[in-house]
């Protein structure tokens, strides 16, 4: 089979949708964790960003209430109400149609765990299927804004006991570290495997979210666009560092897309002309009175409050903030002798990587209106 493999980082949210003056409610009946009580959502929390993410690819979407889950600055007032992915392209399959969409708007078109072979996904309810969180000062950090956010309860009602169930989260997920799944880590001696001595995470964050989810749930991409599995393994890292220059403002977003195929893919199936694409739907503060705009050289896309005056971070006494989505490592391409790509955190010569290539503002009434559903249409208008 051919293999797409494909790895984008974006840093602190990319938009390409804005701003309903009427909102899709997400749905807010996403289980935080299993019965069994493996977690399947967490929050990207280190610095002055609080972040949703779930194990399902669905992000910025608060489990609790359904929506308005990111924050800034942290323990304040929402800037986004939720995000994701969205890819697009021709699959060479043979199966029609050959165009095919999937991702992650208000609904997830994915489900959690990786592909083991083709059409074969990871038992759901298997323990290891689940989302990990780690952070280097676990052990010693006052984790008390932590629970408070995980538990969705204000900071003076917060117990010992969550603090408590946060750091033992902590320590149990660095100990179950899904590396062999393909979560990163620091590989000292170069063999591929997490030894003893050798630790979890990668470019010195201080806190790193990882989880695995496929599209062979055939309600759930159906559900997002109309279009039938392809055997699809998206792997989600997202990290961030506590510190007090601007990059306490950012939270690192890489996909790393692979296709695996369906058990009726054919070893020569690949996809063509495939599209990759942030979804957000950025509210700053109060959500009927925010702009969008991009900058294709930087490509950087960003969202702003119209004044400088915002109900929601009137309470915090804030001048509202922006919000933006900036592509630091778009998917790698041939390229010529004298280009040099970054993959995987590394310099790749002869290959290049592409940049943002479109921005689109789908305000309530206007002609690019998408919203999830099943049908035939949904992926015609995505693409």
């Amino acid at each position: 089979m051919n293999l797409k493999l494909m790895t984008s980082i974006l840093s602190v949210l990319l938009i390409t949708s804005t701003f309903a003056q009427k909102r899709t409610q997400v749905a807010s009946n996403f289980q935080l964790s299993k019965p069994t009580g493996e977690p399947m959502a967490t929050l990207i929390n280190i610095n002055n960003f609080s972040m949703w993410i779930r194990a399902d690819g669905l992000s910025a979407s608060n489990p609790f209430t359904g929506g308005d889950g990111a924050v800034f600055p942290r323990g304040t007032a929402p800037v986004v109400y939720t995000d994701g992915i969205v890819w697009a392209g021709f699959v060479k399959d043979e199966e029609t149609p050959e165009l095919r969409v999937g991702g992650h708007k208000f609904v997830a078109g994915t489900v959690p765990g990786r592909i083991l072979d083709r059409g074969v996904p990871e038992d759901p309810n298997a323990p290891d299927v689940r989302i990990w969180r780690i952070r280097k000062d676990y052990q010693t950090a006052d984790l008390t804004r932590d629970a408070a956010e995980i538990n969705n309860v204000p900071v003076d009602e917060v117990t010992k006991a969550q603090i408590e169930a946060v750091r033992q989260q902590y320590e149990k997920d660095r100990n179950e570290w899904p590396w062999e799944k393909g979560a990163p880590f620091y590989d000292d001696n170069g063999n591929g495997a997490l030894d003893p001595g050798e630790e979890p995470g990668l470019v010195n964050a201080d806190q790193v979210v990882w989880f695995v989810a496929n599209d062979l749930d055939s309600t759930a991409v159906e559900s997002f666009a109309g279009s039938p599995p392809i055997g699809l393994e998206m792997q989600v890292t997202l990290w961030a560092y506590n510190q007090p220059s601007v990059l306490g403002n950012v939270i690192f977003k890489r996909y790393r897309l692979i296709y695996k195929g369906t058990a009726a893919t054919p070893s020569n199936a690949h996809i063509e002309n495939m599209y990759l694409g942030q979804y957000s739907e950025p509210d700053i503060g109060d959500y009927t009175d925010d702009f969008a705009g991009c900058d294709s050289l930087l490509s950087l896309a960003y969202a702003y409050n119209s004044s400088s005056m915002d109900s929601r971070f009137d309470e915090f006494q804030l001048i509202p903030p922006a919000v933006g989505y900036d592509i630091i490592q778009g998917p790698m391409v041939p390229g010529t002798a004298n280009d040099v790509a970054i993959f995987d955190l590394k310099r790749r010569p002869g290959f290049k990587n592409l940049p943002m290539t479109s921005f689109i503002n789908d305000a309530a009434g206007s002609a690019f209106d998408i919203n999830p559903r099943p049908g035939s249409s949904a992926k015609f208008e995505w693409f």
